[in-house]
């Protein structure tokens, strides 16, 4: 497989002296489809009202009510992916579920034994350390996270 940068035509030095960043990770964002100063702006220093609403996600509102009828009752466990958002989203599902007093443990998958997204054996493994929930966070190249909920 070969990657390759797009061409953008961009004065990615100014927008890196703009925003006080390299000009290489001006490059990096445009190339994730931030396209204008405002995005731009708000990718790197956007406020917490700013983000978009969580209710766009699919199914949102019964993850919540299946996460909320569990926590304090039943082991979940967060299959995350090996990437960098992966880990992070996992980090952060991680703390959030335990300040809600959560019992919850997180799983990385190996690149190469496990291979990408959820499996069969990584279920089998969860059930077998007594887990009750699996919520697997998949992230997609948007930046956008999808949680689904399995049982």
């Amino acid at each position: 497989e070969r990657w390759v940068v797009a061409a953008k035509r961009a004065d990615f030095a100014a927008i890196g002296k703009e925003f006080g960043i390299d000009p290489v990770i001006a490059r990096l964002i445009e190339t994730g489809d931030v396209q204008d100063r405002d995005e731009i702006r708000r990718y790197l220093y956007g406020k917490v009202d700013e983000l978009a609403s969580p209710h766009l996600m699919k199914d949102v509102d019964k993850a919540v009510e299946i996460l909320r009828n569990k926590i304090r009752k039943k082991r979940i466990r967060i299959i995350g992916d090996y990437d960098i958002d992966g880990v992070i989203s996992t980090f952060i599902l991680i703390k959030g579920l335990k300040r809600a007093g959560a019992l919850a443990d997180t799983y990385i998958p190996d690149r190469v034994a496990d291979g990408y997204g959820i499996h069969e054996h990584l279920i089998e493994r969860a059930v077998n350390d007594g887990i009750d929930v699996i919520v697997p966070v998949i992230m997609e190249l948007r930046r956008t996270m999808k949680i689904t909920m399995a049982k």
